[in-house]
């Protein structure tokens, strides 16, 4: 949606690197072209303190789930088992190498709430938002710079932060390039330039306001966020890849139903294109059209889905608003608005949750690369079901996944596919069921079936077991399999996250 963001509030996510390969012919500055060096604290900053002292015994939990221990993963992830030596191999082909994705794998999945001209927070909201919510990094609309970002940092030095400025690259408080915030400020990420172009003259503008963002803070990321018809038709992530400007391309769009799955596949598809990372919104408002509020499993369903597409930062949609409610779209996460000491409803429990549940599944998913999507189905509609955007499932879509076979009528299953930079092979599962969904995934039943597996011809992988990556834990734990087969039980909007066994474990664990 649209919104005048100079008299309200827009719908924002983070965005992730466009690709070097974009860049190549651009014309851009060297500081935009080819990925960042590690372990710079010049540059990209916003990792806070890391904690590589990760359990990798696949029976212990990790600390991951801790919302405000900014866990990154370790400088070794995903390396190979003690007394493996050497280098590790090539990255798999199509492995993405930008600037996005280098601060992408370098920091902790970028998890947070879009906070609206409330102004300066008291120490106890920002202490709620990082240590209650589970939010990670501050994300602030395009009236932050300086003095609201300034109220957060006094109480939380160094913290993570991203921030909004308008289309030209201003704040539009004091008309300056981001804010005359000083470049490479602590803790700073980056910035989103402008909200959903939806003409030419638009997009030329977004153009303009990354060349100035880029003047005044060469090294922070610059994420643009689009809506999907509008980038759809007007080629607005051509313009923008070939550019050479981006670094994070997002979108917004907070449709329960099956069309959802169309931008879904959409901006996974551009940003595996241009090799930039891709992030999103997630719904934590009430609808003007008096659309229903969310129940449990529509957040599950939102939240966990994009992890399955392999959206590496999303954003909840909204958090507090303050500056008056005209365009009647409060947020469910509070009893009231404009009030940082307002109650929180049981929905701020269920982001809660989900934080934390991110936060552990992306010390792994940032360190992957998505390679496939697939629903299966015991039973296709012609011309809806699958949803577009998510094609039928498929055998070759995996080496070792060979059939799914599910229990009951109008059963479905929701599978992503990862690769990380060994080679080894990852599979997420996902209940697509969900209280408000489309038929027939609307309801809250339970996704029954077996996973059947052919390692045929299988090398270096433990055909007798899985990794499983256990989201409410920080647990890696190993999964029996037997003749080849592994029972499937999840809750709605839930989701199984494994990996084959070749003696290493999850990335980033």
């Amino acid at each position: 949606m649209y919104l005048n963001p100079r008299i309200a509030l827009l719908p924002l996510i983070g965005l992730s690197a466009l690709v070097s390969a974009c860049n190549a012919g651009s014309g851009v500055s060297a500081s935009d072209t080819g990925p960042m060096p590690r372990g710079d604290a010049g540059m990209l900053d916003g990792s806070g303190s890391t904690d590589s002292s990760t359990a990798t015994d696949s029976s212990t939990a990790t600390d991951a789930a801790s919302p405000d221990s900014d866990v990154g993963p370790p400088a070794d992830a995903g390396a190979p088992p003690a007394g493996d030596a050497g280098p590790p191999p090539p990255p798999p082909p199509g492995w993405p190498e930008s600037r996005g994705w280098t601060y992408v794998r370098s920091h902790p999945m970028f998890i947070s709430a879009l906070t609206v001209r409330m102004g300066a927070p008291p120490a106890s909201a920002v202490t709620r938002y990082f240590d209650d919510f589970g939010a990670n990094a501050i994300h602030l609309w395009e009236t932050a710079l300086p003095a609201e970002l300034d109220g957060w940092l006094a109480h939380r030095p160094g913290a993570p932060w991203l921030t909004w400025v308008h289309a030209d690259g201003t704040n539009v408080g004091n008309g300056m390039v981001i804010g005359g915030y000083p470049p490479g400020a602590p803790g700073r990420i980056g910035y989103q330039i402008g909200d959903e172009p939806t003409t030419a003259a638009q997009m030329t503008q977004v153009l303009a306001g990354l060349r100035a963002v880029r003047t005044a803070d060469p090294d922070g990321l610059r994420v643009v966020n689009f809506s999907y018809d509008a980038a759809r038709t007007g080629g607005f992530v051509d313009q923008l890849c070939a550019s050479g400007l981006g670094d994070v391309i997002s979108y917004d769009l907070y449709s329960r139903r099956n069309g959802h799955y169309r931008p879904l596949a959409y901006f996974r598809e551009q940003g595996l294109r241009c090799g930039v990372p891709y992030w999103r919104y997630i719904k934590a408002y009430i609808s003007a059209g008096g659309e229903s509020v969310q129940s449990e499993s529509d957040m599950r369903w939102a939240a966990l889905g994009g992890l399955t597409y392999g959206y590496t930062g999303q954003s909840w949609f909204l958090y507090l608003v303050g500056g008056g409610d005209a365009e009647g779209i409060p947020t469910t996460l509070f009893t009231g608005t404009e009030d940082w000491t307002s109650a929180t409803t049981e929905r701020f429990g269920w982001a809660r949750q989900l934080n934390r549940e991110m936060a552990v599944y992306g010390r792994a998913l940032t360190q992957l690369l998505s390679t496939d999507i697939g629903w299966a189905t015991d039973t296709p509609i012609t011309g809806t079901h699958p949803p577009e955007g998510a094609p039928l499932f498929r055998a070759d879509m995996d080496p070792y996944l060979s059939a799914v076979d599910l229990d009951g009528r109008f059963v479905d299953a929701l599978f992503g596919f990862f690769v990380d930079r060994y080679g080894d092979r990852y599979v997420i599962v996902q209940n697509p069921n969900h209280s408000n969904g489309s038929f027939p995934t609307n309801g809250d039943d339970a996704l029954r079936g077996t996973l059947r597996f052919d390692f045929a011809g299988a090398s270096g992988v433990d055909t007798t077991r899985l990794l499983v990556l256990d989201g409410r834990s920080g647990a890696v734990r190993t999964q029996a399999i037997s003749g080849g087969a592994l029972p499937l039980d999840l809750a709605a909007g839930d989701i199984l996250f494994f990996k084959y066994d070749t003696g290493r474990t999850f990335a980033g664990y």
